[in-house]
């Protein structure tokens, strides 16, 4: 027998939009119509929504084109943070880069940089792993104390995992 729709459901998950050429924006829009004539109950991503390790203006622009194409969708989405997403890059090298980097603009404009959330009596769990090292602050794709969960993530993942134990 075909499972009851009130039980089942299915998602999409789309790709880091990095390292591909520029029409790269063009094939997020071709994979949203098709997403949305396949008709999943929501879409998820997988983290460098943009192409980043840049400064504001050139990352503003980079998410405009993102949301842009994605606002086309008729199901709703769930963003994950990326490296690229994050990392801040002054067009001047010597130039210091913010503390937060680009975290407070991700937050604005694409949500939580950790989240859960429920679907069908199942729940998803929405992780950040590239937080910055707590020394010294630093951020590093290529160093390993600079890809961590804080304390304060792995206390609200300890209390979702038990809040929704059941699911």
């Amino acid at each position: 027998p075909l499972p009851d729709e009130d039980d089942a459901f299915f998602f999409v998950v789309y790709g880091d939009r990095t390292g591909g050429p520029r029409e790269g924006i063009r094939v997020l829009e071709e994979a949203v119509a098709e997403t949305n004539l396949l008709g999943p109950d929501l879409v998820m991503t997988v983290g460098d929504l943009i192409q980043g390790y840049n400064a504001e203006a050139p990352w503003m622009v980079q998410m405009a084109e993102y949301r842009g194409a994605m606002a086309r969708l008729r199901m709703p989405w769930f963003p994950v943070a990326g490296n690229h997403d994050i990392y801040y890059r002054p067009v001047d090298r010597a130039q210091p880069r913010p503390p937060e980097e680009h975290e407070g603009r991700y937050e604005q404009f694409f949500g939580p940089l950790w989240y859960a959330f429920e679907h069908k009596g199942s729940w998803f769990i929405v992780l950040y792993t590239d937080e910055p090292n707590p020394d010294t602050g630093e951020r590093n794709f290529n160093k390993a104390e600079c890809q961590r969960m804080s304390p304060e993530q792995l206390a609200w993942l300890d209390g979702t995992l038990e809040a929704t134990k059941d699911a």
